[in-house]
């Protein structure tokens, strides 16, 4: 007669492995910061192995009631209570607070029993930030720390710089200062919201969204960064609105960043290259030639592609002597009509005039002049 080898369900798996694990002699420990994990294996189905990871003990919670804001150098209470993980009869966690000179405990330890609260007096002694830090520690759970708000002095400083390209990942970061103008060191970690109008903001410059979360930590003055990413291709005006707040959600400032936001740098490269494009076709078109529509066409094309890129390094430079507003693309395309009208060697020679100045301090011509046909018109600096 055959023997049937038993075959377990998986219900029936899981008792077998709880059963194997408490018969090792493995006795529940108490909680600590850390689950401890117990690997069992157990044999099932003729010789397959299955592996069960049992959790010996998972850590509880700590938790601290703290008033909104506080005075300097005036007691107040605080709650703390201890929350096992598991029900557990006459489970006690000695806590420890944090042993820092600005901020006083009494009692500086105590013993918790499961969900009973106890009274803390806190006493912050000094806040040069306008910050203090509640700090717990035990060996029953995380470490609990909380912020509150003791007359915050800080406030934003302006971006540097406050022009940021559209369409393009640029890093920020937010950076507090006293009402002197330096850096305000905190004395606590500060919780910000950022939220964005006209820009895209990121924590890791891949998920863009218009709200997100930072930090400024203990012991800094500027938080992490974020990326911030604008959405309108002309000029437009941007703003960052941070607010900072502590743990029970009261806010120590809420600032706005405003920012210049420019066209991207392909865009402008276009409308130069149009501006380029229109005078030369328009001086084709109005010069006597056999050539096809096709083949004038493609001439002014081509030269609008250098004259267009040779107006768009020059942006900056101010070679004719005059004012443009090349943080619009109407700039731009003014720029590259008069690249194309001026001509790309008279403006090089300019260059050349003006290198020679700075180094032999030799005076240089008055301004370019803008020629067509036989007659010239100066433009005077």
């Amino acid at each position: 007669m055959r023997v049937r080898k038993p075959r377990f369900k998986p219900v029936q798996m899981l008792v077998l492995a709880a059963l194997t694990f408490f018969e090792t002699g493995h006795a529940a420990q108490q909680p600590s910061e850390k689950p401890t994990i117990t690997t069992t294996t157990v044999t099932v189905n003729a010789g397959q192995n299955a592996r069960v990871d049992i959790h010996v003990n998972d850590p509880g919670v700590l938790n601290l009631l703290i008033p909104d804001s506080v005075a300097v150098n005036v007691p107040f209470k605080i709650d703390v209570w201890y929350l096992p993980k598991k029900p557990t009869g006459g489970a006690v966690a000695n806590v420890f607070f944090d042993r820092g000179a600005n901020v006083q405990y009494d009692p500086p330890e105590l013993a918790l029993e499961a969900f009973r609260r106890k009274q803390v007096t806190v006493t912050v002694k000094k806040a040069p930030s306008g910050l203090a830090r509640i700090a717990a520690y035990s060996g029953c759970c995380p470490d609990r720390t909380a912020t509150v708000l003791c007359d915050f002095k800080g406030r934003l400083r302006a971006l540097d710089p406050d022009k940021l390209e559209s369409r393009k990942n640029q890093p920020v970061s937010v950076l507090l200062e006293d009402n002197q103008g330096r850096p305000l060191i905190l004395d606590s970690d500060l919780d910000l919201r950022i939220a964005t109008f006209n820009a895209d903001v990121s924590a890791d410059g891949k998920t863009w969204q218009t709200i997100i979360t930072s930090k400024i930590r203990k012991g800094a003055a500027r938080s992490d960064f974020v990326y911030i990413r604008p959405t309108p291709v002309d000029v437009a005006e941007g703003h960052i609105q941070v607010t900072g707040f502590g743990d029970a959600g009261n806010v120590a400032f809420s600032d706005d960043l405003v920012f210049t936001i420019t066209s991207p740098w392909w865009l402008k490269l276009s409308m130069a290259m149009l501006g380029a494009f229109l005078y030369a076709l328009y001086k084709r078109l109005n010069s006597p030639t056999d050539e096809t529509e096709l083949l004038t066409f493609l001439r002014s094309l081509g030269a609008a592609l250098v004259a267009g890129v040779f107006a768009y390094e020059l942006a900056n430079l101010n070679v004719f002597g005059i004012k443009l507003d090349t943080t619009s693309l109407h700039g731009f395309v003014v720029l590259g009509l008069l690249t194309a009208y001026v001509g790309v060697e008279p403006l090089l020679s300019k260059l050349v005039e003006r290198h020679e100045q700075r180094t032999t301090g030799s005076p240089a011509k008055v301004g370019v002049s803008l020629s067509s046909g036989t007659s010239t018109t100066p433009i005077s600096q």
